[in-house]
């Protein structure tokens, strides 16, 4: 009776270490990312150089293509040939490499012309680490305020 509730309270504990091994991994993801960003805090996080197609499934079932143009770990810029509105809500997928495939939700936040801003909805604690991966040797789009 005691060593099958010693070996529960091992896996329990197990179970547990890996939590926090993974929620320690995803801090020094993220200060990683922080050091790396020389912008201004404005953003919420940096912007790297990036392209590839998007596909974007508007929530109203609309489809459409754009070509992303930036990339950080709480959305994309892209370029759109169909009007969007801030506020509308859908679906982008893109390629990070040819084996990673991005799906998530997301938001139009900026509207300037046929270029438009995209927040992340619900970005997975692995998706976040793939993005992160796939632009930390990437040139930071510096941050141009209002003045």
């Amino acid at each position: 009776m005691f060593a099958s509730w010693g070996h529960s309270i091992r896996a329990n504990l197990q179970g547990r270490d890996s939590q926090l091994l993974g929620i320690t991994l995803l801090k020094e993801q993220m200060t990683r990312a922080s050091d790396r960003h020389t912008e201004s805090t404005s953003r919420i996080a940096p912007r790297y150089q990036f392209e590839t197609r998007v596909a974007i499934q508007m929530k109203n079932g609309t489809t459409t293509e754009g070509w992303v143009r930036d990339l950080s770990e709480s959305g994309i810029g892209a370029f759109v040939g169909r009007e969007l509105t801030v506020g509308e809500m859908g679906t982008l997928t893109f390629r990070l490499t040819d084996a990673i495939k991005i799906v998530v939700p997301a938001q139009v936040v900026v509207s300037v012309g046929t270029r438009y801003g995209f927040r992340f909805l619900a970005l997975s604690a692995e998706q976040r680490g793939q993005i992160l991966k796939a632009t930390q040797h990437l040139k930071v789009i510096p941050f141009v305020g209002a003045s």
